[in-house]
């Protein structure tokens, strides 16, 4: 998936594996195309909509104010952004809630819980983001999804693991 640097500043790919519980995201920004991936567990019996949440307010938490005004110079703007998630139902859901269209919502109804939605209104507010899905991008997603599970431990795994070592999430950072 290319980024139109000219339309966006920054693009931001979203990856959700219901299955084992975990959540992935990496962003890309346009100076010098800094790349910063994060991962982590949910419970399995989290849906995919909180498990998306979570890596897209996660993701956006990963952008400093710096980092903003690095970006933008001396325009006192919000960043734009391009957010792409695996699952299409996660994203329209998100785009009528966004936009509070009733029919959207009425359609495919956003199932997340509200401590969720909070923190995502947060960081939203800092960002101009525009939701997308391509299918035929999947080759992102699978390098994302690959990297998740290289670096996360599977959640049967941990409770062999004293409590106070077990990793919650991992970051990474390259440039």
């Amino acid at each position: 998936m290319k980024v139109d640097f000219t339309k966006y500043d920054g693009r931001l790919l979203l990856m959700a594996d219901r299955r084992r519980g975990i959540y992935a995201s990496e962003i890309t920004l346009r100076p010098g195309r800094i790349t910063n991936r994060s991962a982590g567990h949910l419970n399995t019996s989290a849906s995919a909509h909180s498990l998306l949440v979570t890596a897209l307010t996660r993701g956006l938490k990963s952008i400093g104010n710096r980092q903003v005004q690095r970006i933008t110079g001396d325009q006192p703007r919000k960043l734009k952004l391009q957010v792409a998630a695996d699952d299409p139902t996660p994203c329209t859901a998100l785009r009528g809630l966004m936009k509070n269209d009733a029919v959207t919502i009425g359609q495919t109804p956003f199932r997340a819980g509200k401590q969720f939605l909070r923190m995502l209104a947060k960081e939203l507010a800092r960002f101009d983001i525009r939701l997308d899905y391509n299918p035929e991008d999947k080759s992102w997603f699978q390098s994302i999804r690959y990297w998740s599970h290289q670096h996360l431990r599977p959640a049967n795994g941990l409770e062999q693991i004293p409590a106070y070592l077990a990793p919650v999430a991992v970051a990474e950072f390259r440039s």
